[in-house]
């Protein structure tokens, strides 16, 4: 409204003018903020997700200089390895078990055994599905495991059907022997839907020393028969106990 009188004199603003909340959206014109006026506190202030993002989760970014958001499922991977779990254990144990490792989650997994060495020469390595209960399932493995001698290019197989346990390696291997050179076994192996209580598939390679230190390569597979959801497994000596112990287990994305 128009003054009556003399127009006061003009102030200027300061400090103690503005209060809070004063100044809204109306009040700062559009392209004013820039990156002067940002603090790191903006995004460490914040909490934190702490996990992977949902696919509708939104990122801020600048496509050639114009600022616009974008779902995670645009830039996250199409498929690869989530370490679910893993076990370290040089103390001498007669079993490595890793239990409750297969869930709803993944439909594959990957156990990776870097190494398994055990005391006894000439031991071969037996493998045991896990249930829910962390019992042990003794019963209804069908299997078949090739080898290949190095030095020779000799073959040898061993198979079984209706097994109490999985023999990784075949008859006469030094499959978890310290005494030669410590190597022990090294095996990438697949689980197919563990935790699905349907008949679950396996299959893998292997690399061990026979009795005489020439390099053994093996290929084992099959199918553990009961419908039974699986959820962890169990690897042991046929004899002696296991000296050294690196296993790692991965769930697979699916692409």
């Amino acid at each position: 409204m128009a003054y009556i009188g003399k127009t006061p004199t003009s102030a200027p603003l300061t400090a103690s003018d503005i209060t809070n909340d004063i100044i809204n959206a109306d009040k700062i014109a559009d392209n004013a903020i820039s990156e002067e006026h940002l603090d790191a506190t903006v995004i460490t202030g914040l909490s934190a997700l702490g996990a992977e993002p949902a696919d509708t989760d939104e990122f801020l970014v600048s496509d050639a200089g114009t600022l616009k958001r974008m779902d995670y499922s645009y830039i996250k991977g199409g498929g690869g390895l989530v370490l679910v779990g893993s076990v370290t254990d040089d103390s001498g144990s007669s079993v490595i078990t890793l239990d409750n490792i297969f869930t709803s989650t993944y439909k594959s997994y990957l156990i990776q055994v870097t190494r398994l060495v055990g005391s006894s020469s000439g031991s071969n390595m037996e493998f045991l599905f896990r249930d829910s209960s962390s019992a042990d399932l003794g019963a209804n493995y069908g299997y078949v495991s090739r080898t290949l001698k190095a030095n020779d290019g000799s073959e040898s197989t061993r198979n079984g059907d209706g097994q109490s346990y999985i023999t990784i390696t075949t008859s006469g291997i030094n499959g978890v022997n310290s005494n030669i050179t410590g190597q022990g076994l090294r095996m990438s192996l697949f689980v197919a839907d563990p935790y699905a209580t349907e008949q679950t598939g396996y299959h893998g390679n292997f690399s061990v020393l026979d009795g005489g230190g020439y390099g053994i390569v093996g290929y084992m597979g099959g199918i553990h028969q009961a419908q039974t959801s699986i959820r962890g497994f169990k690897f042991r000596p046929a004899s002696g106990t296991i000296t050294k112990a690196t296993i790692r287990v991965y769930g697979l994305v699916a692409s």
